[in-house]
């Protein structure tokens, strides 16, 4: 009897012991945020068209129909709704608004954010005191800073994603008191970064609009004949061609990219930052051959010379190009940070002089020497104008852009004219650490999309290609804060900004 009694105090206790271990396994493995389903579309078979990531630009919404539901805030000083038509699919509109008038007229009557009254008057009329980072993951991933202000320290952003398919959104509280844009003080304006309400899982369209992932396979894209033969999904798309800045959708990689990449991606901190979305034009295709997994042997048939010019932004596309045309087809995850650069790909010639505010070509009497004769000239200005006044910004880059047009140029039967590249800044990373308090980091996205809208017009007028890196790295400034905090290395940004400067620079085909 006693024996018996024994067996089963034994079981009894394994039995315990085996509850509590698959209770504590299921607690590890529960989210560590909480979701909540909204459904863009409660039509079941709507839409008759699906929306698609080749549909060119994203037309403003309507909001007659759609239906409200308020979102529990996490900044008390804040309420947030989300916006629905229930007629569609692919859109809504995130409403964010202060609870405190008192409190919103306090943060309205700080004085002007700049010295310049046009952009003073740009915030206070459409941007508002307040700042946010609007942001999807999940069938596309996809950033905003840039909503309506409505007055009284309400918010609105539209949201058109164009993949069909699930998708997490996130809003971040990041600038109050005009410090999206504040130039008057010489203090660091504070990035708060604070969640505005819970991740959402948004439900999209119905099953007969298919997500789409970026369509074809890495290993299967050898570019061997220049045009490259279209394959079916391609068919009705032109080249992407032309001095404009290419638009389009990170979508994401296709299913073999991600269970069996080519290379193993870094995770910085254990941070899955790179290898999970890819950029696809919204209404061409690149044909060249100097797309990542192509055969570059058609990029460097012909004697070039390509000439850089900037910041470490423009070091790190001067290293990108080199790393990729040198048949390197890995992640680049480093840009060495020393100041000029000299390489040679097969027949290119590559340089790069560091001069982030071109001050140096401007003072050099001997500068169109120094450019020599360059078939290319690709220009990266901006960043280091951060904690200077906008205004001379605007005056002084097109010094620099006139002052290389006007560097002569003999041409050759392979290169009848010289081509110029400008890069906009990129997108800032959102910061907080010491050296941006320290160093009154003013390079907040708000600003930069200000200047980053200024110098496209700027270049379009100077007959200049331009590259818009602004908008290709909005999407992925939260990554780049798990790599060097700066610049967009071992990043999904990285990829498009290269097809772009490789396809405008004419080295390809």
């Amino acid at each position: 009897m006693l024996r018996s009694t024994r067996w089963i105090v034994c079981l009894f206790t394994i039995l315990i012991i085996t509850l509590t271990l698959f209770h504590s396994s299921e607690s590890l493995h529960q989210p560590a945020l909480k979701y909540y389903n909204h459904y863009l579309s409660s039509a079941s078979s709507f839409p008759p068209s699906c929306p698609s990531v080749y549909d060119i630009g994203r037309p403003p919404l309507d909001h007659k129909e759609q239906k409200c539901t308020q979102l529990q805030s996490r900044i008390p000083e804040f309420n947030a709704e989300i916006c629905i038509d229930p007629g569609t699919c692919n859109e809504f509109t995130i409403h964010i608004w202060r609870v405190d008038q008192t409190e919103c007229r306090n943060s309205e009557a700080v004085p002007d954010p700049s010295f310049i009254p046009e952009i003073s008057e740009w915030m206070r009329t459409q941007r508002g005191p307040d700042s946010f980072y609007i942001r999807t993951d999940g069938a596309e991933r996809y950033a905003k800073v840039l909503g309506k202000y409505e007055g009284n320290c309400s918010y609105v952003y539209d949201v058109r994603v164009k993949n069909p398919g699930d998708i997490l959104l996130q809003t971040w509280w990041t600038y109050g008191k005009y410090e999206g844009f504040s130039e008057i003080y010489d203090i660091w304006p504070e990035m708060h970064l604070l969640p505005v309400f819970e991740p959402l899982t948004l439900k999209g369209c119905s099953p007969e609009c298919a997500a789409k992932s970026d369509v074809i396979p890495s290993m299967s894209r050898k570019v061997t004949v220049i045009p490259a033969p279209p394959t079916s999904w391609k068919d009705a798309l032109p080249a992407c061609d032309g001095p404009d800045p290419i638009l389009g959708s990170y979508i994401p990689l296709h299913p073999l990219d991600r269970l069996y990449p080519l290379y193993t991606n870094p995770e910085p901190f254990g941070v899955p930052v790179v290898g999970r979305y890819g950029f696809v034009p919204e209404s061409c295709v690149w044909r060249h051959a100097g797309m990542r997994f192509g055969d570059h042997t058609a990029c460097m048939q012909k004697k070039r010379k390509i000439f850089f010019i900037g910041d470490s932004h423009g070091r790190v596309a001067y290293d990108g190009v080199v790393h990729r045309l040198s048949g390197k087809n890995n992640v680049m995850t480093e840009s060495e940070k020393i100041g000029n650069k000299f390489a040679n790909v097969g027949n290119l010639d590559f340089e790069f002089l560091w001069d982030p505010r071109g001050s140096e070509f401007i003072g050099n009497p001997d500068r169109c020497n120094k450019l020599g004769n360059a078939d290319v000239v690709v220009t990266s200005l901006g960043s280091h104008w951060a904690n200077i006044n906008v205004s001379d910004y605007l005056n002084e880059v097109p010094v620099i852009m006139n002052l290389l047009t006007e560097c002569p140029y003999v041409p050759t039967t392979d290169a009848p004219s010289r081509t110029f590249i400008f890069l906009t800044l990129p997108a800032g990373p959102q910061r907080q650490d010491e050296w941006a308090q320290r160093s009154k980091d003013h390079r907040t996205n708000i600003r930069s999309a200000y200047v980053t809208d200024a110098a496209l017009k700027m270049a379009k007028d100077l007959g200049w290609s331009a590259v818009d890196h602004y908008s290709l790295t909005l999407p992925f400034s939260m990554e780049a804060l798990s790599v060097d905090m700066a610049h967009y290395l071992n990043n999904d940004a990285l990829d498009p900004v290269l097809d772009e400067v490789i396809g405008k620079s004419g080295l390809c085909g």
